[in-house]
């Protein structure tokens, strides 16, 4: 049966080995090209959520990433479309110069030489980081190692993009051209972040996520001006708001 939704969540359930737990009934449907933003205190799930959603680990209920049921056989096929960038790159990269870091993903799909070599120059070049192929990610700031680690999937072309905490330990420079980017692109985005002011400028839709449970889902506007609502789940109103005054009584 055809949906409009791209990723479909039903009553997912995940507890670590220790039998804590971290996801606990969780439902929620995004719309394809929506892009919605992962909101909520640390040890809310949010992370969790993600790498759930890559079959990094697998739970109990059902997720179906464009029309396909995550399973085992359907693992391949789900990560051709869908793309994780970790919060942490050290977690991500692996390989001995950014060039083949970068390529991973292209290569191994098959892609012709010259397709590689076209994919690696874009996604560094959008980074700021073109010329870095021969360079050891190892060797590279952290800032810079984030944008190798959103370099690697972009040259994936993914049509769904999970991105943790993709603003941190950014300089405001390549903060600024991450924010102006996740608004351009033009595929289905979840971002789990504590920058509500980057979450107000990007997403169309917040889901608020506390100790493991959705508490909250609606428009990003309705969520991010509940003080109320976000003081009940350790958040507080962007940095934004705050410069907002009530107008002088005439």
């Amino acid at each position: 049966m055809n949906t409009p939704y791209i990723i479909q969540v039903e009553n997912l359930d995940y507890s670590y080995p220790d039998g804590t737990e971290a996801i606990r009934d969780i439902s929620f449907a995004v719309a394809d090209g929506e892009k919605l933003a992962l909101i909520g205190p640390n040890g809310a799930g949010k992370s969790t959520l993600l790498l759930l959603l890559n079959g990094v680990i697998r739970a109990g209920g059902r997720i179906i990433i464009d029309g396909i049921e995550l399973a085992e056989k359907t693992i391949y096929d789900i990560r051709r479309r869908i793309g994780l960038v970790f919060q942490d790159p050290d977690d991500q990269l692996f390989s001995p110069t950014v060039f083949d870091d970068v390529a991973f993903a292209p290569m191994n799909a098959g892609a012709p030489e010259d397709e590689i070599r076209r994919r690696v120059e874009e996604a560094l070049g959008f980074v700021d980081l073109a010329g870095y192929e021969k360079k050891s990610p190892f060797h590279l700031s952290f800032g810079e190692k984030k944008r190798i680690s959103l370099a690697g999937v972009l040259a994936q072309r993914p049509k769904i993009l999970l991105l943790d905490e993709p603003t941190s330990n950014l300089d405001p420079k390549h903060r600024r051209r991450m924010i102006e980017w996740m608004k351009e692109f033009d595929g289905t985005l979840l971002v789990a972040t504590h920058d509500l002011d980057m979450a107000y400028e990007v997403s169309n839709r917040c889901l608020v996520l506390n100790a493991g449970r959705v508490t909250a889902e609606s428009v990003t506007e309705s969520i991010l001006k509940d003080k109320d609502l976000l003081e009940k789940n350790s958040l507080e109103l962007p940095l934004s708001f705050h410069t907002l005054r009530p107008q002088s009584a005439v």
